[in-house]
C-alpha cells in the first residue's frame, strides 16, 4: 500500500510538472506569436511610412539655375503642361485673327477626346491630377484642357510659321474618285482603335498610335495636297510637345 501511495504521489507530481510545463509552453508560445505580430505590424507601418516618404521625395526634383536652387513638385506636372499648351493656343488665337473660327471649331471637336482617359488609366499611365480625379474616377480636367489646346494648335501651326493659308478644295477636285472616302478616312482611326482595343492584347497607347497613323494615311490618300502640311505640322508639334 505504501508503494502504491508513493507511486500515486509520484504520478501526481509528474502530472503536475507536465501541466506546469504545458502551461508555461502555452504562455511562451502566446508571447512569441504576440511579439511576432507586434513586430510585423511595426514593420508594415514602417514600410508604409518609407513608401510614402519615397513617393513624396520621388515627386520632387531640384535643379540649379545660376546660383539659385529651385524645387519642383511633379504633382502638378500634367496641369502645368496643359496650361502651357493652352497659353500657346491663346497666343496663336491673338496673332491669327483670320484663323480664330477654325481654331475654335477644331478645339471644341477635339475636347471630347479628353473623356477617353478611362481607356488609358491605369493601363498606360496614372497621372497626378487636380483633386486626384484620375486615381479616384479615371477622369481628369487636365485631359480636357490638353485636348482643347492640341486641336487648335495643330490646326494653325503650319500656316502660322510659314504664312500659308490652305485653299479650299475646288469643285472639280471634289468630284474626284478618292474624295468619296472622306468620311471613311475621318472615321478610320475610331474603327481601327476599336478593333485593336477589343480584339488584341495591345496596350491602348499602341492601339491609338496605330489607329492615328492609319487615319493619317487615309487622309493623305483623300487629300494628297495636304501631305507637306501634315508632315510639317506633325514634326513641329512633336518638337513642341517634347520641349
Amino acid at each position: 500500500m505504501l508503494e502504491l501511495s508513493r507511486a500515486k504521489n509520484s504520478g501526481g507530481e509528474a502530472e503536475g510538472r507536465a501541466g506546469a510545463t504545458q502551461s508555461e509552453f502555452t504562455k511562451t508560445s502566446s508571447n512569441f506569436f504576440k511579439d511576432q505580430l507586434t513586430s510585423g505590424i511595426r514593420q508594415a507601418r514602417s514600410g508604409e511610412g518609407r513608401a510614402r516618404k519615397f513617393r513624396k521625395e520621388r515627386l520632387k526634383a531640384q535643379f540649379i539655375v545660376g546660383k539659385h536652387q529651385i524645387s519642383m513638385n511633379y504633382d502638378s506636372a500634367y496641369l502645368i503642361a496643359s496650361a502651357l499648351l493652352f497659353l500657346i493656343w491663346l497666343i496663336l488665337y491673338v496673332l491669327k485673327p483670320q484663323s480664330r473660327r477654325k481654331m475654335l471649331l477644331v478645339s471644341f471637336l477635339t475636347t471630347p477626346l479628353g473623356l477617353t482617359e478611362p481607356l488609358f488609366v491605369p493601363s498606360y499611365w496614372l497621372p497626378f491630377t487636380l483633386f486626384d480625379l484620375a486615381r479616384r474616377t479615371r477622369f481628369d480636367l487636365e485631359s480636357l484642357l490638353f485636348s482643347f489646346a492640341v486641336g487648335g494648335i495643330t490646326t494653325v501651326l503650319y500656316e502660322s510659321l510659314w504664312g500659308k493659308l490652305r485653299k479650299p478644295v475646288s469643285v472639280h477636285e471634289r468630284h474626284q474618285g478618292r474624295h468619296r472616302f472622306h468620311r471613311l478616312a475621318l472615321l478610320s482611326p475610331l474603327i481601327v482603335f476599336g478593333i485593336l482595343y477589343f480584339l488584341t492584347p495591345f496596350n491602348p497607347i499602341y492601339s491609338s498610335i496605330i489607329a492615328m497613323t492609319i487615319g493619317a494615311v487615309a487622309t493623305w490618300f483623300c487629300r494628297p495636297d495636304l501631305l507637306k502640311a501634315m508632315l510639317t505640322g506633325s514634326i513641329l508639334f512633336l518638337v513642341l510637345y517634347f520641349v
